[in-house]
């Protein structure tokens, strides 16, 4: 019944993923924004997300950053996200 519903199919895979004590969840994007993936990890307090070094496997923050927050993904263009993505990184062709 909700596929018949207009909109955007987002598809992700989400994984838990302990690191240094800390408890991620890595999003993997599947479909039109494949290749994208995003960590997240929940803070008890300001000071202990200031604390938190990035891990090696985090290339950029994107935190403060609304159009990878979950709705925007939804709604925008997914060749406009991962262009976005690439940029971020220094990919840009």
């Amino acid at each position: 019944m909700l596929a018949r519903l207009p909109g955007r199919r987002l598809a992700k895979r989400r994984y838990d993923f302990p690191h240094a004590g800390q408890a991620f969840v890595i999003d993997v994007f599947l479909g039109a924004l494949s290749g994208l993936l995003l960590a997240e990890i929940a803070f008890d307090s300001d000071a202990a997300e200031r604390a938190l070094a990035l891990p090696r496997f985090a290339h950029c923050e994107v935190t403060a950053l609304p159009q990878f927050a979950g709705g925007a993904l939804a709604t925008s263009e997914p060749g406009d996200v991962l262009r976005e993505a690439r940029r971020l990184l220094g990919m840009v062709r």
